[in-house]
């Protein structure tokens, strides 16, 4: 059996943020979760995720900026924004 696909989740909102994390470890995944989109791209390259779920409303970087960022590191990296 091959390892888990690690799915970041990027929310501020720290009910929203957890929840997603457990429903996605239920279902087998490995679950990242960050606070910020700053603790999010600092933590992205070691623990490179096959996915982002992030926030679009959140504090300091907002989800567009952290987009931005994100794919000007790899821009192939699959995305999905909530709100």
């Amino acid at each position: 059996m091959g390892q888990a696909m690690k799915i970041a989740i990027v929310d501020d909102e720290v009910d929203m943020r957890e929840s997603i994390g457990q429903w996605l470890a239920l279902a087998g995944y490995d679950a990242q979760t960050y606070a910020s989109a700053r603790d999010a791209l600092k933590q992205i390259d070691a623990n490179y995720p096959g996915i982002v779920i992030t926030d679009l409303k959140m504090p300091e970087i907002d989800g567009m900026q952290f987009l931005k960022k994100l794919l000007a590191q790899d821009s192939s990296l699959p995305v999905i924004m909530i709100t």
